[in-house]
């Protein structure tokens, strides 16, 4: 998939970034083979290898992640960011209510 994103690239830059990914990546999985075979072994080499394992595939799972630096597509470089949006206007605030204190009060 590597070599396919490098070949798709449109800038040399891009290109580059994923032709060294697609190395690694290659280097990564011979890594993993190795472990397999320490992972036969038994006893501690085999929780070693299942320790280099896990991690190397926590690295292929991040280069996956890479991204291009360019669109794909033409028309996304042509895309203008939103507009920025007005609030609404703040609501008037309810009138106040007249109080009553106890001076008010009529006792019968």
């Amino acid at each position: 998939m590597g070599r396919l994103k490098a070949q798709l690239a449109k800038s040399d830059i891009d290109r580059d970034v994923q032709t060294h990914v697609a190395s690694a990546e290659r280097q990564i999985r011979q890594a993993l083979a190795l472990c397999a075979r320490g992972h036969r072994v038994g006893g501690i080499e085999a929780y070693r290898a299942r320790r280099v394992r896990r991690d190397l595939l926590r690295v292929l799972g991040a280069m996956e992640a890479v991204r291009r630096l360019t669109p794909l597509r033409d028309e996304m470089a042509e895309i203008e960011p939103p507009e920025k949006l007005e609030r609404p206007p703040k609501p008037e605030p309810p009138p106040k209510l007249p109080t009553m204190s106890a001076a008010d009060v009529e006792v019968p």
